[in-house]
């Protein structure tokens, strides 16, 4: 099981509950969001989706820069299904550029790892006007994200995204957002977001493995990454084998 050590804490509606396989204390904390508890920044809306894959996989996403401008590249407006959408396609009169970069944070934060990010939708060769937006992901632990984001003059807030692990290969995500954008901004925002990361999902439920796969430099930072998560596994934690059996096998779901 995921080493998730963060200590049982209520913020606002959200529960966190911990867990680890030996039994070890919490040595870090959830932060809080001071927006949030003073209401500056006001609920605008949440987002669920249920992810057959392991729970590494999905922050393992931030730090796929490399994707971001192959698989998001199409804007949201030619919807979720990657099935029917041209990702070959480069030219195109819409796009959503992105450009970013991931990095592990030092001690005392070294269960941080952050991913700046700007991102900006075109027409031909006109940037939209509103649409450019910067991004900091912060991941905290292997499960808690907090995306904070900041579109100018329009509004600013924070999406936080929640992954639970249900079982070994399957996840449920929340993505929460708390902003002072418009309600109509916040929900096509939210709906745009949904499209983009369902995206994410058909890849993540379709995904194979093989034992030694190949990386490429233009892979960026995943190796460091996987470097940086394996912190949150012990040699107790159950581990997922060839054969689809788990190690340590559950034998009731008060047990998981």
């Amino acid at each position: 099981m995921i080493k998730a050590i963060v200590k049982d804490k209520k913020t606002k509606k959200t529960f966190f509950f911990r867990y680890h396989c030996d039994g070890e204390q919490p040595s870090w904390e959830i932060p809080e969001v001071g927006e949030i508890t003073t209401g500056k920044w006001t609920y605008k809306g949440r987002t669920e989706h249920q992810v057959q894959c392991h729970c590494q996989e999905i922050p393992e996403n931030g730090a796929d820069i490399a994707h971001l401008n192959y698989l998001h590249l199409v804007a949201a407006n030619e919807g979720s299904d990657i099935t029917k959408i041209r990702l070959d396609i480069q030219n195109r009169r819409v796009k959503h550029y992105w450009n970013g970069s991931w990095e592990p944070q030092p001690a005392p934060q070294q269960h941080v790892g952050i991913m700046h990010l700007e991102e900006a939708i075109t027409f031909g060769n006109w940037k939209i006007p509103f649409t450019a937006a910067k991004l900091d992901a912060i991941q905290i632990g292997p499960g808690i994200v907090h995306m904070m984001f900041d579109f100018g003059s329009l509004g600013k807030g924070i999406v936080l995204q929640h992954v639970t692990p249900e079982k070994p290969l399957l996840q449920k995500c929340r993505f929460v957002m708390y902003s002072t954008l418009p309600k109509i901004l916040a929900n096509i925002f939210m709906t745009c977001e949904a499209y983009q990361y369902e995206r994410d999902v058909y890849v993540w439920n379709n995904k194979r493995f093989t034992r030694q796969p190949m990386l490429v430099k233009h892979d960026g930072p995943i190796m460091k990454f996987r470097r940086w998560y394996n912190q949150f596994y012990t040699e107790n934690s159950p581990k997922l084998n060839w054969d689809g059996t788990v190690t340590d096998e559950i034998k009731s779901v008060l047990d998981w």
